[in-house]
């Protein structure tokens, strides 16, 4: 009887260490991160700036007031191009991009294509209250491009920026370069 006890407390013993084990994080964390994993970016560590479409923050806008970020998507080409609907946010990690879930589940873009003209500019909003909190770091906002005739080579595009004070300062603002 007292082998049995043996056995079964080693047993008990082993598979505690083993889900000890296999319960710790290997993703670095951010405090203003959700509880759940984030995800390791499928896109590139650096995404080069295309010479097409031209893929800016609008810095004038102060997201920590306004509560969005504002960007916009130019068209420096003489053709027309479609842009993705959904967009990303990550965040840089020990040298890695993470993408940063929305806090909601049912929050989500619809995958559909729309174009943008010659020469055209078009304006979009990401609401910060659909994201956790960004403290201090860089990050980039990630969609994708594709020319309207075939042949469709798609191309991802990002806008970098860091954000250097996420505490509230005397003023109330971020820094956003």
């Amino acid at each position: 009887m007292n082998n049995l006890k043996f056995r079964l407390l080693l047993i008990f013993t082993i598979t505690l260490i083993l889900f000890a084990g296999t319960a710790c994080n290997p993703v670095p964390t951010n405090p203003s991160l959700p509880p759940d994993p984030i995800r390791i970016s499928t896109y590139a560590d650096v995404i080069p700036e295309s010479k097409i479409i031209l893929f800016e923050l609008n810095k004038n806008e102060n997201p920590a007031e306004s509560g969005k970020f504002i960007f916009s998507l130019i068209n420096r080409s003489n053709d027309e191009y479609m842009y993705g609907n959904p967009y990303w946010i990550e965040v840089k990690l020990e040298n890695k991009w993470y993408n940063i879930p929305f806090l909601s589940r049912f929050q989500g873009f619809t995958a559909n294509w729309l174009t943008i003209e010659a020469g055209e500019t078009i304006t979009r909003t990401l609401m910060i209250e659909d994201y956790p909190a960004l403290t201090n770091g860089e990050y980039r906002i990630i969609t994708s491009i594709a020319q309207k005739d075939p042949p469709r080579e798609t191309t991802d595009i990002a806008v970098l920026f860091t954000i250097t004070n996420s505490d509230v300062t005397d003023n109330g603002y971020w820094t956003v370069k």
